[in-house]
């Protein structure tokens, strides 16, 4: 009777204890859900350039802090740009699904019509030509006709004048081969740049383009 009266304890302490530990857990969960969802208000209210928006998320702001923001909501409320980077996977992928490849003219279209519709929403494009995937891993990638598509289209890309460009394809490729990435680029399967191929195509967006 003893061993089950202490057993019976035991396990009493054991479920306020688990019940305490979850209460605590709840209670911490909540507070950084609200801290996470205070941070998405703010950085939603900056993408806005809303100023009233941002000092609401801003407690404490004196009357230096709120011109400061006023002043930052006017810069964030210009126009801003986006990068429109397409075509790797409309190249290969169709031979994996059994399905035909998009001709360039076709992934062209597809790429200023994107840019069309950011200019519609009051954006800036910026397009970026497709990297060399030539030696890539996967036969999916290396099909006849591949890179000739990839290159009609880099061309295209280039070649307009409507939009500033990036020719990320010529930042990454091998000197000696166009068609594949650089070895210091490569993260191993060919096709996507490792950190040193991400640093070259940060390096090789002119900032002058969001001036």
């Amino acid at each position: 009777m003893i061993r089950t009266r202490k057993g019976k304890l035991l396990i009493a302490c054991g479920v306020l204890v688990f019940l305490l530990l979850s209460g605590l857990l709840a209670r911490w969960l909540a507070v950084e859900n609200i801290e996470r969802d205070d941070i998405v208000t703010l950085l939603q209210a900056e993408a806005r350039g809303d100023a009233n928006a941002m000092l609401a998320q801003l407690g404490g702001c004196d009357q230096y802090c709120r011109a400061n923001v006023v002043r930052m909501a006017r810069r964030l409320k210009r126009p801003g740009h986006v990068l429109i980077l397409a075509g790797t996977n409309d190249i290969a992928l169709p031979s994996m699904l059994g399905q035909q490849r998009p001709a360039a003219d076709e992934i062209i279209e597809g790429l200023r019509a994107l840019a069309r519709r950011a200019v519609g929403a009051g954006l800036q494009p910026v397009l970026g030509t497709i990297s060399p995937f030539g030696g890539s891993s996967m036969d999916a990638f290396l099909a006849d006709g591949n890179e000739a598509v990839r290159r009609a289209v880099n061309d295209a890309v280039t070649g307009q004048t409507d939009w500033p460009t990036v020719d990320f394809a010529a930042a990454l490729a091998d000197p000696d081969d166009r068609s594949r990435l650089a070895a210091a680029f490569d993260s191993g399967d060919g096709v996507h740049p490792g950190d040193s191929g991400s640093r070259a195509l940060a390096a090789a967006v002119d900032l002058a383009i969001f001036k």
